[in-house]
């Protein structure tokens, strides 16, 4: 199959010793070993014989072999956490070894990196509200919103529940993490303009496999968010309580719909609904820029808060 290259490692079938070359280190006509302890007490005993041994050569090393650490064992609780949170080892036969060792070096990967739910809820919703350096820029939310949606809605707590940036614009994604919450703030981002938001209070009832679900509460309403971080709020005349549509889990085209305001597609773009100004008198100016053939977005998040009166 050909020849090894010299800067691959290769191991010894008789004394399972690592062997590499590296130009780098020493001459070409050098071998570098590597010998791979179990133990400690095995390392400091071949290390001491090593250095007592006339045949040892200053490119003899040895290392103590990484503890791998099981996923029982790093206090990782699934059922508090997003399934995207550990989605890249989707069950415990499917552990991979070779993601926490790597060879020739000393060190675990860090397998289970914190998202950014899994930080303060003031910490997650800041880095939520900051702009990714791909998506296109848009105003930032001032970190005087935090306080004033908590006081518009009484609360006194806030958690970030799902991010296009770590979940992606899709219908499954999204009713899987607001599905059976309540207290529930919809953010959108969109370049070049101000925020705009929706809120829905009472309870999300659960998604469908292939309808669509028409979601409804006693207290919704559209809100924009200014530089300064005021929210100006914009309620419906209608007498109906339907808050916004909820998408089915096999939907490939919409992400979300608020009731006869907009809807927001799959592919990042928002549409204005033919009724909107009819429903809610005197949107923000942002609704006005608004294309009917669509809108891009930079990022669409969703916040519960909780303590609600």
């Amino acid at each position: 199959m050909g020849t090894t290259p010299s800067h691959f490692p290769t191991k010894s079938k008789k004394t399972g010793v690592i062997i590499s070359k590296s130009t780098l280190d020493v001459p070409s006509s050098s071998l570098i070993t590597e010998s791979i302890c179990d133990s400690d007490d095995d390392y400091d005993s071949l290390r001491v014989s090593s250095l007592l041994s006339k045949s040892a050569t200053p490119t003899t090393r040895f290392k103590r072999r990484t503890k791998i650490q099981s996923i029982d064992n790093m206090g990782f609780d699934t059922q508090k956490h997003s399934k995207r949170a550990y989605s890249q080892s989707p069950s415990p036969n499917h552990f991979n070894k070779e993601k926490f060792e790597k060879v020739g070096k000393n060190e675990k990967v860090d397998f289970f990196k914190k998202s950014k739910r899994s930080t303060s809820a003031r910490d997650s919703l800041r880095n939520s509200l900051r702009n990714s350096p791909k998506s296109t820029p848009s105003p930032q939310i001032p970190e005087t919103f935090i306080q004033n949606a908590l006081d518009l809605i009484h609360s006194e707590k806030m958690s970030v529940v799902f991010d296009t940036e770590i979940d992606g614009w899709d219908a499954r994604e999204l009713n899987a993490h607001i599905c059976g919450l309540k207290n529930v703030l919809f953010l959108i981002f969109i370049p070049n303009e101000h925020p705009l938001g929706f809120y829905s209070k009472d309870i999300i009832p659960l998604s469908t496999q292939f309808e669509c679900t028409h979601v409804t509460s006693s207290n919704t309403f559209i809100f924009s968010v200014d530089e300064t971080g005021d929210i100006k709020t914009y309620f419906s005349n209608s007498n109906s309580q339907r808050s916004f549509t909820l998408h089915s889990n096999e939907e490939k085209n919409f992400l979300f719909t608020c009731y006869a305001a907009f809807w927001i597609t799959s592919n990042a773009k928002i549409y204005p609904h033919n009724a909107a100004f009819k429903t809610f008198p005197k949107l923000p100016e942002v609704f006005s820029s608004l294309k009917r053939s669509g809108t891009d977005c930079s990022k669409f998040v969703v916040v519960q808060l909780s303590d609600a009166l």
